[in-house]
């Protein structure tokens, strides 16, 4: 304790206990290691060792120096981790952490760290080092903890030094001026930025009373706020104005805060003064400006509005208003509300939390609908903005510009893309589809020529005509997604075609909309359902007779099942989780239907095996989001005659 205190620094302080506990404890070399505030699983920032003989360690030092505690080692990495004292008696049984070789190559046996604690975190260890074997030291365990604390009460004060240093270098360093005075009103602080803004000195203005910054008239108000605060009421920042030395008024934002004494006693006010001249001035132009604007707005074809942020009055509409909206100007000024009830019932309530932006202080952007009073629909562009009037209460000011035929052209123009791109979608997937095909047609070829490999290129022909399948199943869609049911029916037709034998498909579907695979997908659950199906009539005893199987699939909900079900048992040994008896072919589903959103179960008797395959999003697509890709295509003609349907209704 006394060592620690006579030092000046932490790191000074821990040394010198590191040499007291060495040198009275006998230990060959020891080190604190110091972590970076918050980390301290991190490298340490800094080591401080006693060690006689640094080259016999030289090895020990460098790798402890360059590495973190072990997380999961059972000696740094406890200290670190559990916040405990650990000692390791003999390192030669010892087994777990990487350093073991090097401390024991180093002709060491016995260890002893501690960690050293401060406002809840680990900023430093210290471990020490025995050539001989030693068992714990009950004597220096019970010290460690008061060791420690000690340690840490030095950390700790540095520590608030440094915040003290820094707080203090953020106050004097801030454009705002921040100050600080007693109940009595005298002036405690004064920062640089306080004297840039009233013109008056630290060394002028500490010790006078705070009413020389106030005018005569807000001289009340200022003890009305301080009695607030040592009430315990918060004051909210507020603007206001003050008096600088040249007898300036400057408009500012004052943040006003109690200082309290040890006991929680308010014994002083803190503020942050914000110069808020420019805004001020800026509004005043605005003012000022104000009919610049009117002229401009009375002649531009865009609607120019200006109102309360609370929505009560208009102040100002421009007269396009009555081109666009087809109502009276007088009729708005009259009801604030009027040019809300033309927006068309679809768009009303965007409009209206994009309002509660605004109120929020964000500015408005969107696009909403308005039914003229001839039933006729315009396409609107609201932008809007903040302000403050002259007298401080918040305006929204905003142009309002019918954008009806801009939309038009550009849904135009979609609809063509649109159409476009799924014609060349669906011609490549055909295209794909047909070149598998020949593709298909080639090995048949091969397969007559070469009969010794005509199993492997029977299981490539099945394959690549599930691939097929998928293509031509996605040329038929715009959205590029396939049907579940569909591929499946697909799958059992080919499988049928192929291997010969029936297939009974049995469809069930509880979910609104049917189950789609999604696009990138597609072509794995594919080739994964056409192994489990061909394996299904395939492998079947010669007793059975004609190939049956029997596959279902249920659709509920967000998932899928098919259960695939044929005559015939499982391998010896086959265990499908763990890869074992699988063979390639259902070597191939497990890796094709690893990703997320599916999963294959096997259960097999004596004469019957049963295949469950369960599917879910990512692997099927959301239902969701596949009717939002279908409304995505149906693009302008929908829209359109959407809109006129409206309309007609009006």
């Amino acid at each position: 304790a006394r060592a620690a205190n006579e030092a000046g620094t932490p790191e000074e302080a821990m040394a010198a206990c590191l040499e007291r506990i060495c040198r009275h404890g006998n230990w060959t070399i020891g080190r604190v290691a110091l972590f970076e505030e918050g980390d301290p699983k991190g490298v340490p920032t800094h080591s401080i060792w006693r060690v006689s003989d640094r080259e016999r360690f030289g090895s020990l030092i460098q790798y402890s120096n360059q590495r973190a505690p072990n997380p999961r080692g059972r000696f740094l990495g406890r200290v670190v981790g559990e916040r405990v004292p650990v000692w390791i008696e003999d390192f030669e049984r010892e087994v777990g952490f990487k350093r073991r070789e090097l401390v024991v190559a180093s002709g060491l046996r016995s260890a002893f760290a501690f960690p050293i604690i401060a406002r809840g975190a680990v900023v430093a260890l210290m471990e020490v080092f025995s050539e001989a074997r030693r068992p714990p030291d009950a004597f220096l365990m019970g010290a460690v903890p008061s060791i420690a604390s000690q340690l840490a009460r030095i950390v700790e004060r540095e520590q608030a030094h440094r915040a003290n240093a820094r707080m203090a270098a953020i106050v004097e360093a801030s454009q705002d001026a921040i100050l600080s005075r007693a109940l009595d009103g005298r002036v405690l602080t004064w920062n640089a930025g306080a004297e840039r803004l009233f013109g008056y000195t630290a060394a002028e203005i500490i010790g006078q009373k705070m009413d020389v910054l106030y005018p005569p008239e807000l001289v009340a108000d200022m003890h009305h706020r301080q009695k607030l605060l040592e009430a315990d009421y918060p004051v909210a920042p507020y603007e206001t104005v003050r008096v600088a030395k040249d007898g300036r008024r400057i408009h500012v934002s004052t943040s006003p805060a109690p200082i309290r004494d040890p006991s929680g006693r308010v014994c002083g006010v803190s503020t942050i003064i914000h110069d808020i001249s420019a805004r001020r001035a800026a509004e005043q132009a605005l003012r000022e400006g104000e009919e610049r604007f009117r002229q401009l707005a009375e002649n531009i074809q865009q609607v120019f509005w200006i109102a309360p942020l609370d929505g009560s009055r208009v102040i100002y509409v421009s007269p396009a208003y009555e081109q666009i909206w087809g109502k009276k100007c007088e009729a708005l000024y009259r009801n604030a509300t009027d040019w809300m009830e033309s927006i068309h019932p679809e768009d009303q309530s965007r409009v209206i939390a994009g309002m509660n932006d605004m109120a929020r202080g964000r500015p408005l952007d969107v696009e909403y609908r308005v039914v003229r009073p001839d039933g006729t629909l315009r396409w609107i562009r609201d932008q809007s903005y903040l302000t403050k009037g002259g007298d401080g209460v918040q305006l929204a000011y905003g142009i309002a510009e019918d954008v009806t035929d801009l939309k038009r052209a550009e849904q135009e123009r979609l609809t063509q893309a649109f159409h476009q791109r799924d014609a060349l979608v669906r011609e490549v997937h055909h295209r794909i589809k047909n070149n598998l095909q020949g593709v298909v047609g080639l090995l048949r070829e091969k397969m007559r020529k070469h009969p010794a490999m005509a199993a492997e290129i029977e299981e490539a022909i099945v394959q690549l005509q599930a691939v097929a399948v998928v293509y031509g199943l996605q040329s038929t869609r715009a959205d590029g997604l396939v049907s579940l049911a569909d591929m499946v029916e697909a799958i059992c037709a080919s499988a049928e075609g192929l291997i010969g034998g029936r297939v009974e498909r049995t469809f069930e579907r509880t979910s609104v909309r049917p189950a789609c695979v999604a696009g990138n997908e597609a072509v794995s659950l594919a080739v994964a359902l056409n192994e489990l199906v061909t394996n299904a009539l395939k492998h079947q005893s010669a007793e059975a007779g004609r190939k049956r199987a029997q596959v279902a699939v249920l659709e509920k909900g967000q998932a899928a099942e098919i259960h695939i079900t044929n005559r015939g048992h499982l391998p010896k040994g086959f265990d499908y989780a763990a890869g074992r008896a699988t063979g390639n072919g259902l070597g191939l589903v497990r890796t094709l239907l690893a990703s997320p959103g599916a999963s294959v179960s096997f259960n097999g008797g004596r004469s019957r095996v049963e295949v469950t395959l369960k599917l879910e999003p990512p692997l099927l697509a959301e239902r969701m989001k596949a009717r939002k890709r279908r409304a995505e295509h149906g693009t302008a003609a929908g829209t359109e005659k959407a809109a006129a349907a409206h309309t007609g209704r009006g």
